[in-house]
């Protein structure tokens, strides 16, 4: 017995051929469905937020750390998943110089430092795998 065959993709008006295998992408359509998959590769097409995690042993007050960051230069929003992480932006548009997160003094204090925000998801995963053990 052969296995099943992916189920065949329609072409998709895109701007740009999108980096994955077309096996993957028919499987994918398959579950989720032509227009959500559009959606799934535009996003994947969009650049990556910056974003940082704040360090539990140096900071205690994420209201005081968010005044301190915008004192800098840059403008900060809570990441969604993790309760430690933020999105950064530069609040300050019309300035010459574009602030840098690694250059600024909370950085190099180790208050802060720079995480991309997928990255803290299996910390908030294992750590909610622990809590509910107990």
């Amino acid at each position: 017995v052969s296995p099943p065959k992916p189920p065949v993709l329609r072409r998709m008006r895109m701007r740009r051929k999108p980096k994955a295998p077309r096996r993957f992408l028919a499987e994918v359509c398959a579950s989720l469905g032509a227009c959500e998959l559009r959606r799934l590769l535009r996003s994947c097409c969009r650049p990556l937020r910056s974003a940082l995690r704040a360090s539990r042993r140096r900071t205690t007050r994420p209201r005081s750390l968010q005044q301190r960051l915008a004192h800098e230069g840059f403008s900060m929003t809570p990441s969604p998943f993790c309760a430690d992480g933020f999105f950064v932006g530069v609040s300050d548009t019309l300035s010459c110089q574009e602030p840098k997160l690694g250059e600024s003094l909370l950085h190099l204090s180790g208050e802060v430092y720079g995480q991309e925000a997928t990255s803290t998801l299996p910390v908030e995963a294992l750590r909610m795998a622990a809590l509910q053990k107990f």
